[in-house]
């Protein structure tokens, strides 16, 4: 609950922080944009959950068939999600941020109704929704919608109290602890690890982060620089990087809390950020086209969930980890991380 706190608090402060001037008053988007992205959100995921619905209901639903919907909803929020970043910041009110929870709470429950469903009819699901990034998208769409229109979150989290036991059968632990439902979810807190072995496990993940990424970021830069990079060659390259960095994160998230170690932490995951919005500033700089792409991709989404993870287990991580990450400030601006920015405070 203190980390959702924290997290929240944090983004109050800094969301805002990593443009050079407050969005001109001029350029504000209207809150009837906000309701427009959420309403069509809706109409694509009601077209996605009676599918996956089908199938479980007549029995016939397997992993090979359900994956590819699920990969659908994905790339749904994601849109979602890249949609409202574009948006100016909307001037709030009481009744704007409750429109907006009230627009968005059933999306999120019908979603993870249907999943539970889907989950416990076909078992092997379960793994899968977590390397498709669900839980760092949905994190990511929630987060966004709170920079632009603030308030949401908290009403959000009255809303949702119901599915707490949804969202804990799902594993959707960065959705969880962002609306602070993450200790509510549980009969006991999440235990302490001692020390050494859990700072280890921690150390492990973000060690074999590194080696994948390492072995992923030089074919972008070979492709790059022979002058042979294209959409078609480099987007299967960053989908691997998202892919790896869903895999951390969901590790991070089964790693008990951890006392201490944050430095150790900050260390060893902030290289990893800046080789790989490095590379891909490198990359967007040689094909145009890549840009927007990247947002379909969720890279932004599951990179501010590890962050975030990591802040849960390891308290911390985020302040290090941004005063690390300074002089790719830009970079990460020109990729429109704004999740991302807005976590670290840039």
């Amino acid at each position: 609950m203190f980390a959702s706190r924290y997290f929240l608090t944090f983004l109050a402060a800094t969301g805002l922080a990593a443009y050079a001037s407050p969005v001109p008053e001029a350029e504000k988007r209207q809150l009837s944009d906000v309701l427009g992205i959420v309403g069509e959100l809706q109409s694509v995921v009601g077209g996605i959950l009676p599918q996956i619905s089908g199938l479980t209901g007549s029995g016939t639903a397997t992993t090979g068939n359900l994956a590819p919907l699920v990969g659908d909803l994905v790339g749904a929020l994601s849109d979602a999600t890249s949609s409202i970043a574009g948006l100016g910041s909307v001037a709030g009110s009481a009744t704007g941020s409750s429109d907006v929870a009230n627009a968005l709470a059933p999306i999120i429950s019908e979603i993870t109704s249907t999943l539970n469903t889907a989950t416990t009819a076909v078992p092997g699901l379960g793994p899968i929704i977590g390397t498709l990034g669900l839980d760092a998208i949905l994190n990511g769409l929630l987060v966004q919608v709170e920079i632009i229109v603030g308030g949401v979150i908290a009403l959000l989290t009255g809303l949702l109290g119901s599915i707490v036991g949804l969202l804990v059968n799902l594993a959707l632990s960065l959705t969880l602890a962002t609306l602070g439902l993450g200790l509510v979810a549980y009969a006991r807190p999440i235990p302490v690890v001692e020390e050494r072995a859990g700072l280890t496990d921690i150390l492990g993940i973000i060690g074999n982060l590194q080696s994948t990424v390492g072995g992923i970021l030089p074919q972008i830069d070979g492709l790059v620089s022979s002058n042979t990079a294209t959409t078609g060659n480099v987007i299967p390259l960053v989908s691997q990087l998202v892919g790896a960095l869903s895999t951390a994160t969901s590790a991070v998230g089964a790693v008990g809390s951890v006392s201490g170690g944050s430095t150790d932490v900050a260390n060893a995951i902030a290289p990893i950020i800046s080789e790989i919005t490095t590379t891909l500033n490198g990359a967007t700089t040689a094909v145009p086209g890549l840009g927007p792409i990247l947002g379909t991709l969720g890279l932004d989404a599951i990179i501010n969930g590890l962050l975030v993870q990591l802040e849960i287990i390891v308290g911390g991580v985020i302040a290090l980890v941004s005063t690390l990450l300074v002089d790719v400030a830009n970079i990460l601006i020109k990729l429109a991380l704004t999740l991302t920015l807005a976590t670290l405070g840039l």
